[in-house]
Protein backbone atom coordinates (compact mmCIF):
# COMPACT_ATOMS: atom_id res chain seq x y z
CA UNK A 1 0.00 0.00 0.00
CA UNK A 2 1.10 4.10 -0.90
CA UNK A 3 0.87 5.43 2.43
CA UNK A 4 -2.49 5.39 4.67
CA UNK A 5 -5.26 4.39 2.55
CA UNK A 6 -8.19 4.29 5.43
CA UNK A 7 -10.97 2.77 4.05
CA UNK A 8 -13.82 0.91 4.90
CA UNK A 9 -12.95 -2.13 2.62
CA UNK A 10 -9.62 -2.33 3.92
CA UNK A 11 -10.43 -2.64 6.92
CA UNK A 12 -12.81 -5.26 6.07
CA UNK A 13 -10.86 -7.03 3.81
CA UNK A 14 -7.40 -6.41 6.59
CA UNK A 15 -10.00 -9.19 8.43
CA UNK A 16 -11.29 -11.72 6.50
CA UNK A 17 -10.71 -15.14 7.81
CA UNK A 18 -10.92 -17.85 4.90
CA UNK A 19 -13.71 -20.06 5.79
CA UNK A 20 -11.83 -23.60 7.03
CA UNK A 21 -8.90 -21.82 7.83
CA UNK A 22 -8.78 -19.46 10.44
CA UNK A 23 -11.99 -17.69 12.01
CA UNK A 24 -15.01 -20.00 13.16
CA UNK A 25 -13.95 -20.92 16.96
CA UNK A 26 -13.38 -24.38 17.36
CA UNK A 27 -14.88 -24.51 20.87
CA UNK A 28 -18.59 -25.12 21.06
CA UNK A 29 -18.18 -21.75 23.96
CA UNK A 30 -16.36 -20.01 21.47
CA UNK A 31 -13.00 -18.51 21.35
CA UNK A 32 -10.46 -18.17 24.46
CA UNK A 33 -9.08 -14.90 25.22
CA UNK A 34 -6.16 -15.61 27.56
CA UNK A 35 -3.41 -13.35 28.90
CA UNK A 36 0.03 -13.16 30.59
CA UNK A 37 0.87 -10.51 32.46
CA UNK A 38 4.52 -10.24 34.19
CA UNK A 39 6.36 -6.88 36.46
CA UNK A 40 9.47 -7.48 37.81
CA UNK A 41 11.23 -4.75 40.41
CA UNK A 42 13.96 -6.74 41.36
CA UNK A 43 13.45 -5.63 45.07
CA UNK A 44 16.54 -5.55 47.45
CA UNK A 45 18.63 -6.14 43.92
CA UNK A 46 21.15 -3.35 42.30
CA UNK A 47 18.59 -3.76 39.61
CA UNK A 48 15.47 -2.04 41.49
CA UNK A 49 12.93 -1.21 38.87
CA UNK A 50 10.14 0.71 40.30
CA UNK A 51 6.44 0.76 39.05
CA UNK A 52 6.52 -2.54 37.30
CA UNK A 53 4.12 -4.76 39.81
CA UNK A 54 1.54 -1.59 39.05
CA UNK A 55 2.17 -1.33 35.30
CA UNK A 56 1.43 -5.57 35.48
CA UNK A 57 -1.68 -4.48 37.01
CA UNK A 58 -2.85 -1.30 35.73
CA UNK A 59 -2.60 -3.19 31.90
CA UNK A 60 -3.88 -6.04 32.95
CA UNK A 61 -6.95 -3.62 34.18
CA UNK A 62 -7.09 -2.42 30.69
CA UNK A 63 -7.31 -5.64 29.06
CA UNK A 64 -9.94 -7.09 31.29
CA UNK A 65 -12.08 -3.74 31.14
CA UNK A 66 -12.06 -2.33 27.13
CA UNK A 67 -10.86 -5.87 25.44
CA UNK A 68 -12.81 -8.68 26.47
CA UNK A 69 -10.30 -10.74 28.65
CA UNK A 70 -11.97 -12.18 32.21
CA UNK A 71 -10.33 -11.79 35.39
CA UNK A 72 -10.54 -15.51 36.12
CA UNK A 73 -7.50 -18.03 37.11
CA UNK A 74 -8.56 -19.51 34.05
CA UNK A 75 -7.26 -16.88 31.74
CA UNK A 76 -5.23 -14.74 33.51
CA UNK A 77 -2.16 -14.92 34.42
CA UNK A 78 -0.02 -12.68 36.68
CA UNK A 79 3.57 -13.07 37.77
CA UNK A 80 5.09 -10.40 40.57
CA UNK A 81 7.90 -10.43 42.97
CA UNK A 82 8.17 -8.63 46.00
CA UNK A 83 7.07 -9.02 49.31
CA UNK A 84 3.94 -11.66 49.39
CA UNK A 85 4.83 -13.29 45.84
CA UNK A 86 4.58 -16.95 46.27
CA UNK A 87 6.73 -19.04 44.87
CA UNK A 88 4.66 -20.37 42.35
CA UNK A 89 3.86 -16.86 41.08
CA UNK A 90 7.21 -15.45 41.13
CA UNK A 91 8.57 -13.95 37.91
CA UNK A 92 11.66 -16.51 38.16
CA UNK A 93 13.14 -17.94 34.90
CA UNK A 94 11.46 -21.21 35.28
CA UNK A 95 7.85 -19.72 36.24
CA UNK A 96 7.86 -17.92 33.50
CA UNK A 97 8.83 -20.41 30.89
CA UNK A 98 6.06 -22.45 32.46
CA UNK A 99 3.09 -19.66 32.44
CA UNK A 100 4.40 -18.99 28.38
CA UNK A 101 3.75 -22.46 27.83
CA UNK A 102 0.49 -22.41 30.07
CA UNK A 103 -0.58 -19.18 27.54
CA UNK A 104 -0.21 -21.27 23.98
CA UNK A 105 -1.26 -24.28 25.83
CA UNK A 106 -4.35 -26.02 23.59
CA UNK A 107 -4.56 -22.73 21.76
CA UNK A 108 -6.66 -23.39 18.75
CA UNK A 109 -8.20 -21.21 15.89
CA UNK A 110 -10.01 -18.46 16.98
CA UNK A 111 -8.54 -17.59 20.26
CA UNK A 112 -6.40 -14.50 21.25
CA UNK A 113 -3.68 -14.44 23.74
CA UNK A 114 -1.94 -11.55 25.24
CA UNK A 115 1.67 -11.30 26.80
CA UNK A 116 2.67 -8.09 28.27
CA UNK A 117 6.53 -7.89 30.16
CA UNK A 118 7.58 -5.03 32.13
CA UNK A 119 11.04 -5.52 33.82
CA UNK A 120 14.77 -5.54 32.49
CA UNK A 121 15.81 -6.59 29.00
CA UNK A 122 18.94 -7.04 28.24
CA UNK A 123 21.35 -8.84 25.34
CA UNK A 124 23.84 -11.66 26.06
CA UNK A 125 26.32 -13.29 23.04
CA UNK A 126 24.95 -15.10 20.15
CA UNK A 127 27.03 -17.82 18.72
CA UNK A 128 24.20 -19.46 15.66
CA UNK A 129 25.58 -16.80 13.51
CA UNK A 130 22.05 -15.53 12.99
CA UNK A 131 21.61 -12.06 14.47
CA UNK A 132 23.96 -9.39 12.74
CA UNK A 133 24.80 -7.87 15.64
CA UNK A 134 26.20 -10.87 17.40
CA UNK A 135 24.00 -10.27 20.53
CA UNK A 136 20.34 -12.33 21.79
CA UNK A 137 17.86 -10.21 22.79
CA UNK A 138 16.51 -10.96 26.23
CA UNK A 139 14.38 -11.05 28.89
CA UNK A 140 15.57 -10.88 32.74
CA UNK A 141 14.08 -13.14 35.09
CA UNK A 142 14.19 -12.37 38.76
CA UNK A 143 17.14 -15.10 39.36
CA UNK A 144 18.76 -14.35 36.05
CA UNK A 145 21.91 -14.18 37.54
CA UNK A 146 21.39 -18.17 39.17
CA UNK A 147 19.29 -19.25 36.45
CA UNK A 148 20.52 -17.56 33.34
CA UNK A 149 18.16 -14.96 30.98
CA UNK A 150 15.68 -15.90 28.70
CA UNK A 151 16.73 -15.63 24.84
CA UNK A 152 14.69 -14.58 22.44
CA UNK A 153 15.29 -17.90 20.25
CA UNK A 154 13.83 -19.25 23.32
CA UNK A 155 10.53 -17.60 24.07
CA UNK A 156 10.04 -17.35 19.75
CA UNK A 157 10.02 -21.66 20.68
CA UNK A 158 7.95 -21.25 23.39
CA UNK A 159 5.35 -19.08 23.00
CA UNK A 160 5.50 -18.52 19.20
CA UNK A 161 6.28 -21.64 17.08
CA UNK A 162 3.64 -24.09 18.98
CA UNK A 163 0.44 -21.68 17.44
CA UNK A 164 -1.38 -23.48 14.63
CA UNK A 165 -2.68 -20.73 11.71
CA UNK A 166 -5.87 -19.22 13.40
CA UNK A 167 -4.61 -18.34 16.68
CA UNK A 168 -3.67 -14.33 17.30
CA UNK A 169 -1.00 -13.52 19.96
CA UNK A 170 -0.04 -9.94 20.68
CA UNK A 171 2.74 -9.12 23.04
CA UNK A 172 4.23 -5.60 24.30
CA UNK A 173 7.51 -5.95 25.42
CA UNK A 174 8.26 -2.60 28.18
CA UNK A 175 11.75 -3.57 28.02
CA UNK A 176 14.93 -2.28 27.07
CA UNK A 177 16.91 -4.03 24.26
CA UNK A 178 13.65 -5.57 22.80
CA UNK A 179 13.11 -4.26 19.56
CA UNK A 180 13.32 -8.19 18.38
CA UNK A 181 12.51 -9.59 21.47
CA UNK A 182 10.73 -12.72 19.91
CA UNK A 183 12.65 -13.25 16.80
CA UNK A 184 9.53 -12.93 14.29
CA UNK A 185 10.45 -12.42 10.94
CA UNK A 186 8.88 -8.94 9.83
CA UNK A 187 10.15 -5.47 11.18
CA UNK A 188 8.36 -2.20 10.39
CA UNK A 189 10.19 0.60 11.67
CA UNK A 190 7.39 3.56 12.19
CA UNK A 191 10.35 6.26 12.11
CA UNK A 192 10.78 5.47 8.08
CA UNK A 193 9.65 7.82 5.75
CA UNK A 194 5.82 7.50 4.41
CA UNK A 195 5.51 4.82 2.43
CA UNK A 196 8.25 2.57 4.03
CA UNK A 197 6.84 -1.29 4.29
CA UNK A 198 7.78 -4.25 6.16
CA UNK A 199 11.62 -5.90 6.10
CA UNK A 200 12.57 -9.32 6.34
CA UNK A 201 14.46 -9.84 9.51
CA UNK A 202 17.08 -12.04 8.84
CA UNK A 203 17.14 -13.11 12.43
CA UNK A 204 13.34 -14.24 12.31
CA UNK A 205 11.85 -17.05 12.25
CA UNK A 206 8.76 -17.99 10.49
CA UNK A 207 5.70 -18.90 11.88
CA UNK A 208 1.75 -19.62 11.13
CA UNK A 209 0.07 -18.50 13.83
CA UNK A 210 -0.61 -14.39 13.48
CA UNK A 211 1.05 -12.72 16.16
CA UNK A 212 2.22 -9.16 16.17
CA UNK A 213 4.81 -7.82 19.57
CA UNK A 214 5.12 -4.44 19.91
CA UNK A 215 8.80 -3.09 21.87
CA UNK A 216 9.41 -0.77 23.35
CA UNK A 217 13.04 0.34 22.18
CA UNK A 218 15.39 -0.40 19.42
CA UNK A 219 17.93 -3.42 19.78
CA UNK A 220 20.74 -0.82 21.11
CA UNK A 221 18.30 1.24 22.99
CA UNK A 222 17.09 1.49 26.28
CA UNK A 223 13.31 1.86 27.57
CA UNK A 224 12.43 4.29 30.35
CA UNK A 225 10.01 5.07 33.18
CA UNK A 226 7.45 8.45 33.29
CA UNK A 227 6.73 8.22 37.20
CA UNK A 228 4.31 11.22 36.69
CA UNK A 229 2.46 9.22 34.27
CA UNK A 230 1.37 6.42 36.89
CA UNK A 231 -0.42 9.13 38.90
CA UNK A 232 -3.50 8.61 36.95
CA UNK A 233 -5.29 5.39 38.58
CA UNK A 234 -5.39 4.05 34.79
CA UNK A 235 -2.03 4.58 33.51
CA UNK A 236 1.04 2.81 33.30
CA UNK A 237 4.98 4.78 34.50
CA UNK A 238 6.64 3.19 31.40
CA UNK A 239 7.00 5.98 28.78
CA UNK A 240 5.99 2.62 26.27
CA UNK A 241 3.02 1.55 28.34
CA UNK A 242 1.79 5.09 28.84
CA UNK A 243 2.03 6.23 25.21
CA UNK A 244 -0.24 3.03 24.00
CA UNK A 245 -2.51 3.62 26.56
CA UNK A 246 -2.46 7.54 25.47
CA UNK A 247 -3.17 6.04 21.63
CA UNK A 248 -5.79 3.56 22.87
CA UNK A 249 -7.43 6.48 24.53
CA UNK A 250 -7.95 8.03 21.67
CA UNK A 251 -8.70 5.24 19.39
CA UNK A 252 -11.61 4.55 22.10
CA UNK A 253 -13.05 8.24 22.32
CA UNK A 254 -12.16 9.95 19.09
CA UNK A 255 -11.73 8.02 15.83
CA UNK A 256 -11.21 4.06 15.60
CA UNK A 257 -8.01 3.69 13.99
CA UNK A 258 -5.11 0.99 12.09
CA UNK A 259 -1.98 -0.37 13.19
CA UNK A 260 -0.17 2.32 11.49
CA UNK A 261 -1.81 5.29 12.56
CA UNK A 262 -1.54 3.69 16.14
CA UNK A 263 2.18 3.24 15.91
CA UNK A 264 2.47 7.05 14.68
CA UNK A 265 0.69 8.05 18.18
CA UNK A 266 2.93 6.02 20.18
CA UNK A 267 6.08 6.93 18.12
CA UNK A 268 4.82 10.94 18.69
CA UNK A 269 4.21 10.43 22.65
CA UNK A 270 7.05 8.52 23.43
CA UNK A 271 9.02 11.77 21.11
CA UNK A 272 7.40 14.05 23.51
CA UNK A 273 8.78 11.92 26.16
CA UNK A 274 12.58 13.35 25.23
CA UNK A 275 14.09 9.83 26.46
CA UNK A 276 15.56 8.68 23.25
CA UNK A 277 13.52 5.18 22.61
CA UNK A 278 12.10 4.19 19.21
CA UNK A 279 8.66 2.02 19.28
CA UNK A 280 9.32 -1.12 17.34
CA UNK A 281 6.61 -3.42 15.12
CA UNK A 282 7.58 -6.90 14.49
CA UNK A 283 5.06 -9.78 12.80
CA UNK A 284 4.91 -13.10 11.74
CA UNK A 285 2.73 -12.44 8.94
CA UNK A 286 3.28 -9.18 6.11
CA UNK A 287 -0.12 -7.46 7.08
CA UNK A 288 -1.49 -4.41 5.42
CA UNK A 289 -0.61 -1.71 7.73
CA UNK A 290 -4.11 -0.27 7.53
CA UNK A 291 -5.49 -2.85 8.96
CA UNK A 292 -7.77 -1.99 11.75
CA UNK A 293 -6.48 -1.89 15.16
CA UNK A 294 -7.80 -5.35 17.45
CA UNK A 295 -6.78 -7.59 19.64
CA UNK A 296 -8.97 -10.74 18.47
CA UNK A 297 -8.88 -10.38 14.97
CA UNK A 298 -6.96 -13.11 12.83
CA UNK A 299 -4.99 -12.92 9.56
CA UNK A 300 -4.44 -16.40 6.98
CA UNK A 301 -0.91 -17.53 7.25
CA UNK A 302 0.72 -16.08 4.55
CA UNK A 303 4.61 -17.53 5.15
CA UNK A 304 5.18 -20.43 2.46
CA UNK A 305 8.01 -21.91 4.45
CA UNK A 306 8.95 -22.60 8.06
CA UNK A 307 12.38 -22.09 10.12
CA UNK A 308 14.76 -19.42 10.55
CA UNK A 309 14.89 -16.32 7.45
CA UNK A 310 18.62 -16.92 6.89
CA UNK A 311 20.05 -20.84 7.80
CA UNK A 312 22.77 -20.27 10.56
CA UNK A 313 26.30 -19.92 9.06
CA UNK A 314 25.45 -19.49 5.32
CA UNK A 315 27.06 -17.41 3.17
CA UNK A 316 26.42 -13.18 3.29
CA UNK A 317 25.56 -13.56 7.02
CA UNK A 318 28.69 -12.33 8.80
CA UNK A 319 29.96 -12.58 12.68
CA UNK A 320 30.16 -8.53 12.06
CA UNK A 321 29.47 -7.50 15.40
CA UNK A 322 30.93 -6.68 18.85
CA UNK A 323 32.16 -9.81 20.33
CA UNK A 324 35.77 -9.13 19.32
CA UNK A 325 35.32 -6.00 21.10
CA UNK A 326 37.63 -6.26 24.54
CA UNK A 327 34.76 -4.05 26.15
CA UNK A 328 32.18 -6.50 25.69
CA UNK A 329 31.99 -8.59 29.30
CA UNK A 330 29.53 -11.21 27.45
CA UNK A 331 26.90 -10.91 30.18
CA UNK A 332 25.07 -7.15 30.29
CA UNK A 333 24.11 -6.73 33.44
CA UNK A 334 20.64 -4.30 32.56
Amino acid sequence: AEGVKDTAAIRVAATLLPEGIVGAPQRPQGPRRKALFVGICYEGTEWYLPKCHEDAEKMKNYFCGHWGFSDTPEDIKVLMDGKGASESTRPTRANIKAAMKWLVDEAVPGDSLLFFYSGHGSQQANWNDREKDGFDETLVPVDAQTCGQLVDDEINEILVQPLPAGVRLTCFLDSCHSGSGLDLPYRWNPYMEEGASWHLDEGGVYADADVICVSAAAEDQTAKGIPCMGERPDFPSGAFAASWCVACEVHETQCKMNWKEMLGIVKDVCADFKWGQNVQLSSSQNFDLTREFNFHDCIPNSNDKKGPVVNAGMPGFPRRNRLMDPSFSGFKVP
